[in-house]
């Protein structure tokens, strides 16, 4: 799952998902649709009685198969069938985390910036930008969240999950070396900083690259691991 760039919390229990979910923000939810302590519909269920709009997908065996078209009735953003391919898997939760936030392709613009979610690249004026982990993850966020401001509470949470020991200042360190290769790219007052956090919005201003420079150019797991093929 980190490979392709999922943070991913596990617990076991329906219950312990539903706690998690009333102290933070996930992207989605895959569950195992055989909990161990109650139906995969209560889940569902209790998921939207919560009052949270997380995406779900749910993971079948070959067995369950006939349950799929009732989890999407239940609730169920996606269901997969397992065993199968993961490339499949981690396809559907890009889709459904970006559908979920309103975009219906997996490349993201904003003026001449551009983050492809499929291959997990950003680039300025078609030139492809190095980012570390970190910096690829809080983009993406960003990216994903447009026109919506970001928490720093939010943001520590993407990066270092539950358990994380970063504080605040350590997301203000990360904006501002972001800032800094945005900045070098052309595009520095792309990240604005509001009360409480940072956003990113086809309101802010993004600097103009020198014409010169131009012409010469840049979650939540739960249940059982996936059965994949």
């Amino acid at each position: 799952m980190g490979r392709e760039g999922f943070r991913m919390e596990q617990v076991n229990l329906g219950r312990e998902a539903l706690e998690l979910l009333r102290l933070y923000d996930y992207d989605v939810i895959m569950a195992d649709a055989r909990l161990s302590d109650m139906a995969s519909g209560e889940f569902l269920r209790q998921v939207r009685m919560s009052g949270a709009s997380v995406p779900v997908l749910m993971l079948l065996d070959d067995a369950s198969r006939n349950l799929k078209v009732l989890l999407l009735d239940q609730g169920a953003d996606d269901v997969v069938v397992t065993p199968c391919e993961p490339d499949e898997v981690f396809a559907r939760l890009r889709a459904i985390v970006r559908r979920s936030v309103g975009h219906a392709s997996s490349v993201l613009r904003m003026g001449p910036v551009e983050l492809c979610l499929r291959r997990r690249e950003l680039s300025v004026h078609g030139r492809m930008m190095p980012l570390s982990g970190l910096e690829y993850s809080l983009t993406e966020m960003l990216f994903l969240k447009q026109g919506t401001v970001v928490t720093r509470a939010a943001i520590l949470h993407h990066l270092h999950g539950a358990d994380g020991e970063a504080d605040a200042k350590a997301v203000d360190v990360l904006v501002c070396r972001l800032r800094k290769k945005l900045a070098k790219a052309g595009v520095g007052e792309l990240i604005e900083t509001r009360v409480g956090g940072y956003i990113l919005s086809e309101t802010t201003r993004a600097s103009r690259q020198p014409a010169a420079a131009r012409a010469g150019e840049f979650g939540l797991g739960l249940g059982q691991e996936p059965a994949f093929a």
